[in-house]
């Protein structure tokens, strides 16, 4: 499996999860995707990778947090919705193990 360390492939409708988790060589966050040849790990926190694939469709992970609390009246870990047209839609299952930069 592939460890990417200084940038992202594109998150979309065939990734299943993002799971961060402490390797031997620190933090890692792995991409699991429909494929399992196309899955890859990074030195990225799981926020991070998000946060660049919110930022690829033009919005921010901290505006769909706020909007999704709002909407939903969810204040702690609310699913987000980074693009509704495509299914992509983000859960929060625990806090991750390292703390984003």
């Amino acid at each position: 499996m592939e460890i990417l360390m200084e940038k992202i492939k594109e998150i979309s409708p065939t990734t299943l999860a993002i799971v961060g988790y402490e390797a031997e060589e620190g933090f890692l966050t792995r991409v699991i995707e429909y494929e399992e040849a196309d899955d890859y790990e990074t030195t990225f926190s799981t926020q991070q990778v998000m946060g660049m694939t919110c930022k690829a469709f033009g919005i921010s992970l901290k505006g769909l947090i706020e909007g999704a609390r709002m909407l939903s009246g969810i204040t702690h870990k609310p699913p987000i919705a980074v693009d509704r047209i495509s299914g992509m839609y983000f859960f929060l299952s625990k806090k991750g193990l390292k703390p984003a930069i």
